[in-house]
Formats: C-alpha cells, sequence, structure tokens
C-alpha cells in the first residue's frame, strides 16, 4: 500500500540482502516527485547512494554504478546526464559514521519543518544512542532510538524509513519479524515492516 505520512516503516535483512538499494530505490521515487527527502547514512557514503539514484533515473543497470568498468560508452553518457539529474533533486544526505541520535532527530525536525516528504536511516544499529544509565543495555537503547524516531514522524507529513539488521540464526531461512535484531520495540512502533530475503 505505500508509505504513508506519520508512519515508521522498517527495513529489516541481513548483510548483502538489499537494504541500502531498498532506500535507494524509495528515496528515488519520493525525490523524482519532486518531494523533499533527509537521508542519514552511517554505512554507506553520499557518493554510493548518489550513484545509484542516478541509475534509477536513467533506468540503467545496478552495476553502472557499482562496476563502471563494464559500462558502455551509452550507459556512461546515460549515467552523466542521470548523474545531473539527480543533483538537482530536493535531497539532503549525511554520511558521518559517528552519527547519534540527537544529531538524527534535531536535523529531521528541520527538515519536517521545511516539508521533508521522508527521513532515511541506513541503519538503526549502528546509531550512536547514550547511555541514560550507566550499564544501560543495547537492546534499551535502540528501543528508545526506535520510538524517538517514530514520534519525530508522527502527526506530520512525513514518513521516517529506518533500515535494520536481522539476528543470524543457524539456519539463517526466510526472516520473520521476531528475527530484528536487539529489540521486540522496533516491531511495536513499526507501521510497516518489511523483510528482504535471497535464496
Amino acid at each position: 500500500g505505500g508509505m504513508f505520512p506519520g508512519h515508521q516503516v522498517v527495513v529489516g535483512a541481513r548483510s548483502s540482502a538489499g537494504k541500502t538499494r531498498f532506500l535507494t530505490q524509495a528515496t528515488a521515487a519520493v525525490c523524482a516527485q519532486g518531494q523533499r527527502v533527509q537521508l542519514n547514512l552511517i554505512e554507506p557514503t553520499r557518493e554510493e547512494i548518489m550513484r545509484g539514484l542516478a541509475c534509477f533515473a536513467g533506468g540503467m543497470r545496478a552495476s553502472v554504478a557499482s562496476e563502471p568498468w563494464t559500462a558502455t560508452r551509452e550507459e556512461r553518457d546515460k549515467f552523466h546526464s542521470a548523474m545531473t539529474l539527480v543533483r538537482k533533486w530536493p535531497l539532503e544526505i549525511y554520511d558521518n559514521a559517528n552519527m547519534t541520535l540527537d544529531q538524527v532527530v534535531a536535523r529531521g525536525r528541520a527538515a519536517i519543518h521545511r516539508g521533508c516528504r521522508m527521513i532515511g536511516l541506513d541503519y538503526l544499529q549502528r546509531l550512536e544512542v547514550p547511555m541514560r544509565d550507566k550499564g544501560e543495555q543495547m537492546r534499551l537503547r535502540i528501543a528508545r532510538a526506535s520510538m524517538t524516531l517514530a514520534n519525530l514522524v508522527k502527526k506530520t507529513e512525513c514518513t521516517s524509513l529506518v533500515l535494520s539488521q536481522l539476528k543470524r540464526t543457524e539456519t539463517m531461512g526466510i526472516p520473520t519479524m521476531q528475527d530484528l535484531r536487539e529489540s521486540g520495540q522496533i516491531e511495536n512502533d513499526a507501521h510497516l515492516i518489511v523483510l528482504l530475503h535471497r535464496d
């Protein structure tokens, strides 16, 4: 049914299953409509996301961005034209590896005030959340971050799109909501959960 204003969408997957790709595709869809997006990238870089967005904007295969030496001359020309278009999109990208919850919230509030339609975080378990008490467990800090991000967009026209790692299991089969890593609060705060899986 899509992403709705005021909702938190959680995308869960194990490593290399396509979480960042999903975020990139959602960003391209929103920005292509002329709506503002803010991305908080803890793991990927700004350049990686921009190249991925250019592939979506130009309708090209992903390897044109990830393996540019395989691109034809026509694809390279198309890629550069798409990159020029992407640079004009109403898009804010922050790619600090040591990003804190307070930074994301402060930037998010300012973005929402400017009419932001989507705030993305890649990814929740890498976000630095200060301890409230000495020895506060990681799962409690992750729970607090999830709840704070959900509250950030509540009753606004903005959607929170949060990427989350999944627990490593012996079978590594098709994931369920119980596999969301660290805290059950993540599923409690989500209006929609997308679980990516590759056999």
